[in-house]
């Protein structure tokens, strides 16, 4: 990620932060963590849509809907790891959902899938850290995928991690059941 980190400071105090267009920030786990904005490019923007629009036909096929789909470094605030995050793509259950109020910035809770897609900026033992993260702030399911290798890899509580590369099938497991689609449509 390139980023620096502060002293520890609250959810209260990062959110207070004055907004800066050129920095991108996080709190994790009380730590302030700052990087400067980069430009995005069309393989990130790419795999965002395509697992963004698989989500969305998975969650209009089932009756009663589960929840909904955000993208675009959804704001997070995960309160009991004291960290508030940017999501590439998550996927909220509508118990958190109707939980939040109405005019809220930034959702509040664990989505039950947060996905994580690698970028030139970031570097992967901060990613890593930020897995484990979420999966102690009670994602079920944390998917970071890698673009230029064209890999998923599923990283859950409960199992060990998952790798899929092309000609796969990735499949929603216990926490997205019925949702399946064609590791290669990523990448298309």
């Amino acid at each position: 990620m390139s980023a620096t980190a502060t002293d520890v400071m609250t959810l209260d105090e990062f959110r207070a932060l004055p907004e800066d267009v050129d920095v991108v920030r996080e709190l994790l786990e009380g730590r302030l963590v700052e990087s400067r904005m980069t430009r995005g490019n069309r393989w990130h923007a790419e795999v965002e849509a395509a697992i963004a629009g698989h989500l969305r036909n998975w969650v209009a096929g089932r009756s009663p809907r589960p929840g909904r789909v955000f993208s675009g470094e959804v704001g997070c605030d995960l309160p009991n790891v004291e960290s508030g995050v940017g999501i590439d793509v998550a996927f909220f259950c509508n118990e958190v959902l109707e939980r939040q109020p109405k005019t809220a910035r930034f959702l509040v809770g664990p989505p039950v899938l947060a996905v994580e897609i690698l970028s030139s900026r970031e570097v992967i033992d901060d990613l890593h850290d930020k897995v484990e993260i979420y999966l102690r702030a009670g994602v079920k399911s944390v998917w970071v995928v890698d673009p230029r290798f064209r890999t998923l890899t599923e990283y859950r509580s409960d199992a060990k991690p998952r790798m899929y590369v092309e000609g796969n099938v990735v499949q929603g497991g216990p926490h997205l059941p019925g949702l399946k689609f064609e590791m290669s449509s990523l990448f298309e």
